[in-house]
């Protein structure tokens, strides 16, 4: 809570009054599927990430009026070294290989992969691109080969 949900809550506190000075700005939270569906034995990783869905909602009413834009990215898995670290404290619980846990992973999507860190910073970057309107807050993208569509 204090890493996933706490510290953005505090960065956006000392940032925005920066950005409603300009009248302008585009805050990127990073939430994670699991914002939108549970992970079994992950149940307070799973609310610090749904609460980062509802702090971007939050955030995007109360700073849209200075043309400052809130929103999520929802990656699910990310083929990273942090990801394969984190999967290998399961490993000993599940006996499933990172290989085979990452080919599950991408056999649940319509995309048949995984998420690329690089897509993720894609995304970001489209996010906070200076040519995409202000109107275009509050929301939480999805970047997760199609395993969740909501």
């Amino acid at each position: 809570m204090e890493i996933n949900l706490r510290s953005p809550m505090l960065f956006v506190k000392h940032l925005a009054p920066y950005m409603i000075k300009k009248n302008s700005g585009k805050i990127v939270n990073v939430s994670s599927i699991t914002g939108k569906r549970t992970l079994l034995y992950r149940a307070p990783y799973c609310a610090s990430k749904i609460g980062m869905i509802g702090l971007t909602r939050e955030l995007a009413e109360e700073l849209g009026v200075y043309r400052i834009n809130v929103n999520a990215v929802c990656p699910g898995t990310v083929n990273t070294d942090r990801m394969k670290l984190l999967h290998s404290f399961q490993h000993a619980r599940t006996g499933i290989s990172w290989e085979e846990y990452a080919q599950k992973a991408a056999q649940a999507g319509f995309i048949k992969e995984i998420v690329e860190s690089e897509d993720v910073g894609n995304l970001i970057s489209f996010l906070c691109d200076d040519e995409l309107s202000f109107k275009i807050t509050g929301q939480d993208f999805n970047i997760n080969c199609g395993v969740t569509t909501y």
